[in-house]
């Protein structure tokens, strides 16, 4: 391999293993299209499914506000503060016990698809789970905000609203 090649899959390397999660992802964005709201989250956090442990504190929900805010309302960004505060508070889960954006507890996925949103502001997205082959459906809630858009509510196939999950006492 020649010098260049070296040093580029090198910083690769040490960027990849080095730099934590949520890291890049504090840096201000603005969306263009609705969907890439979407896409940025899945960006950012689907590396949770493929390694899973191998940093702490890397899921999507476990980030700070400031990180969230990058991808959420204020209002779903503080109902995830608020359960994980609950979790954190009572040693055990209240509200959400699966990963959001996989609908999941065991997250994984493969042929991820995310659509454009259509008239009423929703994305969705359709992956299948590899373990049984079963086709997950996912619908994005997104609006425009002054900070652009954001994901104000995630609606699962069986009709679960995340706002509503995160919303119980």
């Amino acid at each position: 391999m020649n010098k260049p090649g070296t040093f580029l899959l090198l910083l690769f390397l040490v960027f990849t293993f080095a730099v934590p999660p949520g890291t890049l992802a504090a840096a201000p964005r603005i969306y263009e299209k609705p969907e890439d709201v979407v896409a940025w989250v899945y960006r950012d956090f689907a590396f949770s499914v493929i390694m899973p442990f191998y940093w702490d504190d890397a899921s999507l929900t476990e980030q700070p506000e400031e990180t969230l805010l990058l991808y959420f309302t204020d209002e779903l960004a503080s109902l995830i503060i608020k359960d994980r505060q609950c979790a954190e508070d009572t040693y055990g889960i209240c509200n959400l016990d699966f990963d959001p954006i996989f609908a999941s507890q065991d997250p994984a996925a493969m042929d991820l698809e995310i659509t454009p949103a259509d008239e009423s502001n929703t994305v969705h997205v359709q992956f299948t789970y590899p373990g049984n082959g079963q086709k997950i459906r996912i619908s994005y809630a997104v609006e425009k905000t002054p900070r652009g858009w954001r994901i104000k509510d995630i609606i699962y196939s069986d009709i679960r609203s995340l706002r509503k999950i995160l919303g119980r006492r």
